[in-house]
């Protein structure tokens, strides 16, 4: 089948089909979905969560967000106030 054909039929660009076979050619040099399983698998557990943020600095913008019901904009100015910064954008 080809590669414009997956695309169109799993709504994505044929560009995200090429990435993919490419990402997880087996040693044969022909895709593998069990080096794609196994790849993703690693690269979900290898570094999970946003370790760029400091605990409490998370800690004290879910508070924030949680009891005093402000949004993401507030909490972020807030805490730029104090020298603590965290995205507003997901």
């Amino acid at each position: 089948m080809k590669k414009k054909c997956i695309a169109e039929a799993i709504s994505v660009n044929p560009s995200t089909i090429s990435r993919e076979i490419k990402r997880n050619r087996g040693s044969n040099g022909r895709y593998n979905w069990k080096t794609a399983q196994r790849n993703a698998v690693y690269h979900k557990h290898r570094k999970p969560g946003n370790h760029a943020i400091k605990a409490e600095t998370k800690e004290k913008a879910i508070k924030l967000l949680i009891n005093e019901q402000w949004s993401p904009e507030q909490i972020a100015g807030t805490l730029a106030t104090e020298g603590e910064h965290i995205s507003s954008h997901s």
